[in-house]
C-alpha cells in the first residue's frame, strides 16, 4: 500500500503533477470537480459514486500508476479549489506517494466530509494545516492502519477527527480542534455491523469550544470491539461533553430502539492528563451496554472544572462500566 506524506513545501517538486495541468482552475468560483473537462481531481472524491461512473480518473490516477517518478506527487498550487469531499485510496505503483498542498484553499461543496482516508497504510495527512468547515467531519478515517495526524488546526460543524471501523495504529498529535464535536472514535456497529477499532492515540491536543471533547460511540445491535485506545495530555477550552463513552448513541428520528442482543465491546481505555473548563455540568459520562460491559477503563489525573464563575460544580455518570479511577476532579 502506498504510504502518503503532506508537504506544504514552498516550490512543486520535479516528481509533482499538477491538478492545473488536469484541467482544475481554481479561481473559487468554477467547479473544480465538474468542469468542461473530466474531473481533475476525481478518485479523490470517490465519496460521490455516481461521478466516479461518469469521469475518468485523471490527476490523481496519473500519481498513483506513476512509474517514472522516484516520488511521485500530487501538487495543488495556490488558489481556492471548489471542491466535493476529498478521498485519497490506494494501492498506488509507488510505495510512497506525496500529496503537495502550497497555500491552497480548498472549498467544500456539499456537508460530508473534508478529509476521508479509506483503505489506506501508512498515512500522513498535510501538517501545519488550519482548516474551517461548517458542515463536515474535518478528517475522516475508515478500514485504515499506520495513520498520523499532527500539528493541525481544524474547525468544523461535525467531528474535527472521526475514526471509523477497521482501522489501527492511529496517532494523533498536536491537534487544535474547535469548533466543531471534538475527537471521535465510531460511531460503530451501525445496522448490527461488526466493527473493530484498536490501538488509538491521542496526545498532547487542545479541544476549544466543542460539544463534545474525547468520546466513543457505539450503536445498539453491533458487535466487535473498541481497545487500547488512549487520550493523553488534553487541555480543554469550555467543552460542553468532555469525556464520553455513548453505547446508546442514536443519531435519527425517530430515537433508535432499545436493544438487548449485541453490543460492540469496549476495553482497555486510558484517559490521563486531561485538564481544562467545561460549559456543563457533564465532565466524564461513561455510559456502557447493558449487554456487554466495559472493561478496563483508566482515568487518572482527571481535572475538568465549571467554566463558569458562578458555577464550580462538575459531575460524573457511570453504568456498567469498569476500571480504575483516581485522582480525578469530578470524583469517578
Amino acid at each position: 500500500m502506498a504510504r502518503w506524506v503532506g508537504s506544504s513545501c514552498p516550490r512543486r517538486p520535479l516528481d509533482a503533477i499538477d491538478v492545473i495541468q488536469f484541467g482544475a482552475i481554481g479561481n473559487g468560483t468554477n467547479d473544480d470537480s465538474q468542469g468542461s473537462s473530466p474531473d481533475p481531481f476525481h478518485q479523490i472524491h470517490i465519496i460521490n459514486e455516481s461521478r466516479l461512473l461518469k469521469f475518468d480518473p485523471k490527476a490523481w490516477k496519473a500519481v498513483c500508476q506513476a512509474t517514472k517518478y522516484n516520488v511521485p506527487t500530487l501538487s495543488i498550487p495556490p488558489g481556492t479549489f471548489l471542491l466535493s469531499p476529498t478521498m485519497f485510496q490506494g494501492p498506488c505503483s509507488s510505495p510512497t506517494v506525496n500529496i503537495q498542498w502550497i497555500d491552497t484553499r480548498q472549498q467544500p461543496k456539499k456537508p460530508y466530509n473534508y478529509i476521508q482516508l479509506q483503505w489506506c497504510n501508512h498515512i500522513s495527512p498535510p501538517n501545519n494545516s488550519t482548516w474551517f468547515e461548517p458542515y463536515t467531519d474535518g478528517i475522516d478515517i475508515g478500514q485504515s492502519r499506520n495513520v498520523q495526524i499532527h500539528d493541525c488546526s481544524i474547525g468544523t460543524g461535525d467531528d474535527c477527527v472521526a475514526i471509523g471501523g477497521v482501522s489501527s495504529y492511529v496517532n494523533i498529535s498536536r491537534l487544535q480542534c474547535g469548533p466543531g464535536h471534538g475527537i471521535s472514535i465510531g460511531s460503530l456497529g451501525r445496522g448490527g455491523l461488526t466493527d473493530n477499532v484498536e490501538k488509538v492515540h491521542v496526545r498532547d491536543s487542545v479541544l476549544k469550544g466543542t460539544t463534545n471533547g474525547l468520546r466513543i460511540k457505539t450503536r445498539q445491535g453491533g458487535s466487535g470491539y473498541a481497545r487500547k485506545i488512549s487520550f493523553e495530555g488534553i487541555t480543554l477550552d469550555t467543552v460542553a461533553k468532555p469525556i464520553i463513552i455513548d453505547q446508546f448513541y442514536c443519531d435519527q428520528q425517530p430515537p433508535c430502539q432499545n436493544q438487548s442482543t449485541s453490543a460492540v465491546k469496549v476495553s482497555d481505555v486510558y484517559f490521563s492528563r486531561v485538564h481544562g473548563t467545561t460549559s456543563t455540568d457533564k465532565a466524564v459520562e461513561l455510559k456502557c451496554s447493558q449487554i456487554v460491559a466495559c472493561t478496563n477503563i483508566v482515568l487518572t489525573d482527571i481535572n475538568i472544572v465549571s467554566a463558569s464563575p458562578e458555577d464550580t460544580t462538575t459531575g460524573a455518570y457511570c453504568f456498567n462500566a469498569y476500571g480504575s479511577a483516581g485522582p480525578t476532579v469530578p470524583l469517578v
